[in-house]
C-alpha cells in the first residue's frame, strides 16, 4: 500500500513539474523579440498578411488568453497547431 501512495505522489509531482515547465517555456517563447508571423512570412509580406496570420495564430489576443488556449489544446492532445516556421509560412500564404 505504501508503494501505491508513493507512485501516486510521484505521478502528481511529475504532472505539476510538466505543467510548470510548459508555463515557463510559453512565457520565454512569447517574450522573445520579433514577430513570429513576420518571421514565418518573410520581409516581403504585407502588413495585412502579417495581421491575418497573427489573428489566425491567436497572437493578437492577450497573453493570458493565449496561454489558456495553448494549455487547453495540450490537455486535449490537439496536434493541429503548426509545429515549425515553415508550417506557419504555408498557413499564412495568401493567394
Amino acid at each position: 500500500m505504501e508503494f501505491l501512495y508513493f507512485l501516486i505522489r510521484r505521478l502528481l509531482c511529475s504532472l505539476l513539474v510538466l505543467f510548470g515547465l510548459s508555463i515557463v517555456i510559453f512565457v520565454i517563447a512569447r517574450g522573445m523579440p520579433g514577430d513570429p508571423a513576420r518571421l514565418a512570412l518573410g520581409p516581403r509580406a504585407s502588413q495585412e498578411q502579417v495581421d491575418d496570420l497573427n489573428a489566425k495564430m491567436g497572437l493578437d489576443r492577450p497573453l493570458a488568453e493565449q496561454c489558456e488556449h495553448v494549455k487547453c489544446a495540450e490537455l486535449q492532445g490537439d496536434s493541429t497547431r503548426p509545429s515549425s516556421l515553415s508550417d506557419l509560412a504555408h498557413a499564412g500564404e495568401v493567394g
